[in-house]
């Protein structure tokens, strides 16, 4: 008797477990699809040398990321939203400066940093070890 109601917690705490992993990793890809669409949008405004449309694309997007990055930060690590902080300003700056190239460098790291957010956290062998 004690050793099925010891199972059926230990099953309960799993089952709680995962379910919360996937909805997290879930919950990951959707915000990280949509800043991607959104970071290839200002791409192409810059790419057409339309900077007064770019300028509103990363306007809106530091603004979604300004509140993203507090539920973020649950998940992921500090150093890694840090880092995708920095590239927001620093796209925002280039884009401002209407300096093309950079912009679109920085604009290319930043969607390497979001990209990379939900393969790190998904559940997996070799982020397990």
């Amino acid at each position: 008797m004690k050793g099925a109601k010891i199972l059926i917690l230990s099953s309960m705490v799993f089952t709680i477990i995962l379910v919360t992993g996937l909805l997290i990793r879930y919950y990951l890809e959707k915000t990280t699809s949509r800043l991607l669409t959104d970071i290839k949008k200002a791409e192409d405004f810059i790419k057409n040398d339309n900077w007064i449309e770019a300028q509103n694309a990363i306007v809106r997007l530091n603004k979604d990321w300004d509140n993203l990055k507090s539920k973020w930060a649950i998940f992921i690590n500090h150093h890694e939203i840090d880092d995708i902080t920095v590239y927001f300003k620093t796209s925002e700056e280039f884009i401002m400066c209407r300096d093309k190239a950079e912009a679109l460098a920085s604009l290319a790291s930043l969607s390497h940093y979001i990209s990379h957010i939900p393969i790190m956290e998904k559940l997996s062998l070799e982020n397990i070890l």
